[in-house]
């Protein structure tokens, strides 16, 4: 009926049925006028996000994650069989450096 004028004509008059459904078409035709113009305007935020996480991707190799901190000194005062079992001690030495290269 609405891709040729002669089957309007054939039709008849406009029922109340038909106008409900021409103002049902052109509401859906405004609501896909604006879901158009949605999707362009987040493919213009996804492309611009991604051209924000290519820029600084470089900068930081490593994720970061949050992570909980250890303080040694809080541990041992709160669990002092653990920490005491954790513990190795070293004999106090010095630390001699030998340079081939060099003459004394």
């Amino acid at each position: 009926m609405l891709v040729s004028p002669k089957g309007l004509r054939d039709a008849g008059e406009r029922t109340d049925d038909l106008a409900r459904l021409h103002e049902i078409y052109l509401d859906l035709q405004q609501r896909e006028a604006r879901l158009k113009l949605d999707e362009e305007d987040l493919k213009a935020q996804m492309i611009q996000r991604m051209q924000e996480f290519e820029a600084i991707s470089g900068v930081c190799r490593f994720r970061r994650s949050p992570r909980p901190v250890l303080d040694d000194a809080s541990f041992r005062e709160a669990h002092q069989a653990e920490a005491a079992q954790c513990y190795f001690g070293l004999a106090a030495h010095i630390q001699w450096r030998i340079y081939g290269s060099r003459s004394y």
